[in-house]
């Protein structure tokens, strides 16, 4: 089990927080659309931002859990403070536009 980052453990990282598609909007979006967009707006800013690697919470479903290591990412096991499944991603396997 993951517990999770403390102060002194800290990284230069972005959190992706909050993603998700609405099923009222399910037509008009795919999943790897709506996370290529975020990863894409991410980028554009790394540089005044900073930051090294992206930081994702999910839900411990494989179909979550696959959909993000199809994207890069690698998961770290479930997070004893929330239950969620912690995931990261190096900055630098992304291209920047």
């Amino acid at each position: 089990m993951y517990n999770g980052l403390n102060q002194k453990e800290g990284f230069p990282s972005v959190l992706i927080g909050q993603l998700g598609k609405n099923d009222l909007f399910s037509n008009q979006i795919t999943g790897k659309e709506l996370l290529t967009h975020c990863i894409n707006h991410i980028m554009q800013g790394i540089d005044k931002l900073g930051g090294r690697f992206l930081l994702l919470e999910c839900k411990n479903e494989f179909k979550l859990i696959s959909f993000y290591e199809d994207f890069g990412f690698i998961n770290l096991g479930i997070n004893r403070n929330n239950g969620l499944i912690s995931m990261i991603s190096l900055v630098a396997s992304y291209k920047r536009k």
